[in-house]
């Protein structure tokens, strides 16, 4: 099954789940068949019995009546399958959407830092709206050839079998026609769409990167390849255009060639003598609006392509394994595997290490005492990143203990990142346990797991919001007086008041309007809002000038306090606050303890302190 067919049968599939709206189009469908049918009937007796049988008008005003009600009626069905159709296309569409962007959710920022995000916006946004005609326009047509000229026909074969037989024969050969253009449509609709996704992330990415093109003077450059694209976007477009206006002459020319063949049939019978005027001119009427379901068709057909090719995209998305929702292989937390994680880590480290039971009996007892800090246990963690042939962690072991600052270090590459992603949901480990609290994360939901945590990074992100909002993104139901109150203790209320419209000022994409040490001032003040019982760090004052870092880090003690820290260090200026440090190496905990101690006792430790003062 080609991917073509597999998402034109899944998006078959995804309108039908709920039958009852497309039971309606084919019952107005039917309806409007109907109505075509009284119509013709009506305009051929009116014209036999005035221009044949010169009969008066005002005999023939009953005629005159239903001809004029069947044209109401039809407008009438017109208007509500319309409205029927696009209500629908929106629902699936809304519906395709929030999966689609729950799906980008559940696969978390390590997957989405792998794609590019001017193409998952085109994905996102213009991919799923060209579901549009697809779904009011495509399916409908469909629904519409299917039940109005079987209508048609078989009131034809029961007043002249001939024409029926007729139209019979030419009306399946539309479609037949339509396919075979349709090859080759589908190539160029392929085309289309990459080109307008590879324009999207283009456009996208000079548009972030706009400060440094200028930097560099080679805007000029980035100009030329969006305009090369464009070009190409441009032709792929008047190719499909052509192909669509090729396949429109052919069924219209197809159509009406139908058609003379009925009339020249109807024509020499009539001369004939073998069929009467009224029923000749009823047939010769109702014949173009069989052929009409099949045109109809056609031209939506290119919508059609247009939507499934773009479907493509958003059900491969769809499909990707999350790497959170990883099988654990060997993951049993039972008391055995937590004995032999705590044996390792007692083996490994110069310091003694207690036993998860007695974190839980410390948990329990702080928790009565209304303590909300809480012990993480990483138990045994192995993972791998898809596509490399070793793991990055490998028996990873290390606990961090209440209301303690935890530091880890190690040379770069060596799996820091990792475990700030394994801890923040973002991973989840290929065989061992991580465990918050008792809670292991297998199990636990991301809200709960997450609500404990508060994160301050090197590069924090804010939405082209107001400070207020991206702040209250930490607590919505904060009050404005406990964001001043978070403000202040993070240092960043000075300089927000003094902004034209104060906390209501808007932060702006990435927010660059703000220095980076406001914009970590600002971050801090977030998690202190929050007000999580773990704190993980990720060196937030580095790249700062000492004044900023001086600032930061007053505003990190108020935020330390009475928290479980985990300071994940990239400078070792900053790992003396800690309590306890760990050293990782080779993707795993080997070594841990104080300043002091590492130093006399652990040669990777010295040596990266001695390059560091160096």
């Amino acid at each position: 099954m080609t991917d073509y067919s597999s998402s034109h049968k899944r998006l078959f599939r995804r309108a039908f789940v709920h039958r009852t709206p497309w039971v309606l189009m084919a019952l107005l469908s039917f309806l409007s068949a109907a109505s075509i049918i009284v119509l013709m009937h009506g305009l051929s007796v009116a014209i036999d019995s005035v221009f044949m049988q010169e009969t008066p008008l005002a005999l023939i005003q009953p005629t005159l009546v239903l001809i004029i009600g069947a044209i109401a009626v039809r407008g009438v069905l017109f208007w509500i399958h319309e409205i029927l159709v696009q209500k629908t296309a929106s629902e699936i569409k809304a519906n395709l959407r929030q999966q689609l962007f729950g799906k980008i959710q559940q696969l978390g920022p390590a997957w989405t830092e792998t794609q590019n995000s001017g193409d998952l916006a085109a994905t996102a946004v213009e991919g799923v709206e060209k579901l549009d005609a697809y779904y009011a326009r495509f399916i409908p047509a469909a629904i519409h050839m299917t039940v109005v000229p079987i209508v048609i026909v078989i009131t034809v074969f029961l007043i002249d079998w001939l024409s029926g037989l007729i139209l019979l024969i030419t009306g399946p050969l539309i479609p037949v026609f339509m396919s075979l253009i349709g090859m080759r449509a589908r190539q160029q609709t392929q085309k289309q769409w990459a080109t307008l996704r590879n324009l999207s992330s283009h456009f996208l990415d000079a548009v972030q990167g706009l400060r440094t093109l200028k930097l560099f003077t080679r805007e000029h450059r980035k100009h030329a390849e969006i305009e090369h694209i464009s070009d190409r976007f441009r032709v792929s477009t008047m190719g499909v255009l052509k192909i669509a206006f090729l396949s429109g002459f052919v069924l219209e020319l197809f159509a009406s060639i139908a058609t003379a063949l009925v009339a020249v049939e109807i024509g020499v019978r009539l001369i004939e003598g073998h069929i009467g005027f009224q029923v000749g001119l009823f047939v010769l009427l109702l014949a173009p609006e069989y052929y009409m379901p099949f045109r109809m068709f056609g031209a939506q057909h290119h919508a059609g392509m247009e939507g499934t090719e773009s479907a493509g995209r958003v059900f491969a998305i769809l499909d990707t394994n999350a790497l959170s929702a990883k099988v654990f292989i060997d993951g049993n937390s039972d008391e055995q595997s937590l004995s032999y994680s705590q044996q390792f880590l007692q083996n490994e480290y110069s310091e003694p290490v207690k036993s998860q039971a007695y974190f839980k009996d410390e948990a329990a007892t702080e928790e009565h005492a209304g303590n909300r800090s809480v012990s993480l246990v990483f138990d045994n963690v192995t993972f791998t990143y898809p596509g490399k042939s070793y793991p990055v962690l490998s028996n990873c072991s290390f606990l961090l203990p209440r209301e303690k600052k935890t530091a880890l270090v190690g040379v770069t590459g060596s799996g820091k990142t990792t475990i700030l992603r394994l801890l923040t949901r973002q991973l989840a480990p290929d065989r061992g346990w991580i465990t918050l609290d008792g809670m292991p994360a297998t199990g636990t939901d991301d809200g709960t797991w997450l609500e404990k945590m508060a994160v301050v990074s090197q590069t924090n992100w804010f939405f082209d919001n107001t400070i207020l909002a991206n702040l209250q993104a930490a607590r919505p139901n904060a009050t404005h007086e406990d964001v001043v109150l978070a403000s202040q203790v993070a240092g960043a209320h000075e300089f927000i008041e003094k902004l034209p419209d104060g906390y209501l000022t808007r932060t702006g994409e990435f927010a660059t309007r703000f220095s980076g040490g406001e914009r970590q001032r600002i971050s801090i003040a977030r998690a202190l809002l929050k007000d999580a019982p773990i704190l993980i760090l990720d060196e937030p004052s580095s790249a700062l000038d000492p004044e900023s870092e001086e600032r930061i880090n007053c505003a990190l003690d108020e935020l330390m306090v009475n928290k479980t820290v985990f300071l994940i260090a990239h400078r070792l200026s900053t790992v003396r606050k800690a309590d306890n440090i760990l050293v990782l190496e080779d993707g795993r905990i080997t070594a841990q303890g104080s300043h002091s101690y590492l130093r006399a006792n652990c040669k990777l430790y010295e040596q990266m302190v001695s390059t560091y003062t160096s």
